[in-house]
């Protein structure tokens, strides 16, 4: 799997600063942290998608359930909330 900064270098570190609208600190910052904040995955998909590279969602910082959770079970009810 690709890593952060394979896939800065990939695309282009300049043009993933231009597309995201951020600047190039932003871009190296994220590199460096080996992960790029989730609200920057569709834009990258996008870039990827053009350069014909992979765009692994682990790459970015969304939240996963955890694997003892069960993510197809019925949220549970809020205390206080009525029905």
């Amino acid at each position: 799997m690709i890593n952060a900064p394979q896939f800065a270098d990939a695309i282009g570190r300049k043009k993933m600063a231009d597309a995201l609208d951020v600047g190039l600190t932003a871009v190296s910052n994220a590199v460096v942290r080996g992960k790029f904040p989730a609200s920057w995955f569709t834009v990258c998909e996008m870039l990827a998608d053009r350069e014909g590279v992979e765009c692994p969602p682990e790459l970015f910082g969304h939240k996963l359930p955890h694997a003892s959770q069960n993510v197809n079970a019925a949220p549970k009810p809020q205390e206080g909330v009525a029905q």
